[in-house]
């Protein structure tokens, strides 16, 4: 547990302390707890529900469609997302954590250096402790606003420049200053940290 307080307080503290002894179980299931939870907070809302119904409305070709058929389709799409949003809020974390996990020591590997999965996978588990806080901070807002007002893909909107544009008439500006936020650049940051730990501490130990 202090691992997981000093990557937020002191960072290079706690990767050097990983490359050492790499422990990673504790992250990971914060981060998987994390993501379950604002989904659970998410469907109880129907912020899901909404966003999905939004984007069928607003999908032209739906148009074409007799309504009673539309209907149809949007709450087949309804029941499928909530169910799959469960699926994916826990394969999602695990997916994406094991592949950064390959996919950084592999990248280390044919730079010629030695390292051991379960280093470079505690490295990556506490390096996404930001996005589990960031999770965190989208509950309180999820069940303080109104379902209809909230981005299900940009909750933290205080955290990146999305403020800054329509999500109506600057769609893609927006979607790419969405995607840009505090909490992806943090991740990032302390990947580079610990990736920067192990190579000091000589990778296999």
């Amino acid at each position: 547990m202090k691992t997981i307080v000093d990557i937020f307080l002191s960072p290079g503290e706690a990767m050097d302390s990983l490359a050492e002894r790499p422990r990673f179980l504790a992250a990971l299931i914060l981060v998987v707890a994390a993501s379950m939870a604002v989904t659970a907070v998410a469907n109880q809302r129907g912020v899901l529900e909404h966003s999905i119904r939004a984007e069928l409305e607003n999908n032209p070709s739906m148009e074409q469609i007799p309504a009673e058929q539309r209907e149809q389709i949007t709450e087949r799409a309804v029941n499928l997302g909530v169910k799959f949003s469960w699926i994916g809020g826990l394969a999602t974390a695990l997916i994406v954590l094991l592949a950064s996990g390959i996919f950084l020591l592999l990248a280390y590997a044919l730079a010629g250096g030695g390292v051991r999965f379960a280093q470079m996978f505690a490295v990556v588990t506490h390096a996404w402790l930001p996005a589990a806080l960031q999770h965190l901070i989208s509950i309180p807002i999820l069940l303080a606003k109104d379902p209809e007002m909230v981005d299900v893909k940009n909750v933290v909107s205080m955290a990146n420049l999305s403020p800054l544009f329509s999500p109506t008439e600057q769609k893609k500006l927006y979607a790419v200053a969405s995607s840009l936020d505090l909490f992806s650049f943090w991740v990032i940051a302390l990947l580079t940290v610990g990736i920067g730990q192990i190579f000091s501490s000589g990778g296999r130990l």
